[in-house]
């Protein structure tokens, strides 16, 4: 549809709905990243490689939280969903 070539996943019912609440997890070799609400952080699973989000804030905490979360939920999905082998 946009000409992309590349391969994604989405889970939800409705990516356009302008009143849901939307982030994008991205996954780039051993990188993590999200983006959600014109935050971003970019993760290497052990530390924040990089962010726009100020370190001292409440936002900061979560959004780690949140792409870690992210990525155990994949990991665990092809793990226990026998996709790993």
């Amino acid at each position: 549809m946009l000409g992309k070539d590349l391969k994604f996943t989405t889970l939800g019912t409705n990516a356009l709905d302008e009143h849901a609440s939307h982030c994008a997890f991205i996954c780039e070799g051993n990188n993590i990243a999200i983006v959600e609400g014109g935050n971003t952080m970019r993760h290497n699973r052990q530390t924040i490689l990089e962010t726009n989000v100020e370190k001292d804030s409440d936002v900061y905490k979560k959004l780690e939280e949140k792409v870690l979360s992210f990525d155990k939920v994949v990991s665990d999905s092809f793990k226990y969903n026998r996709w790993f082998e």
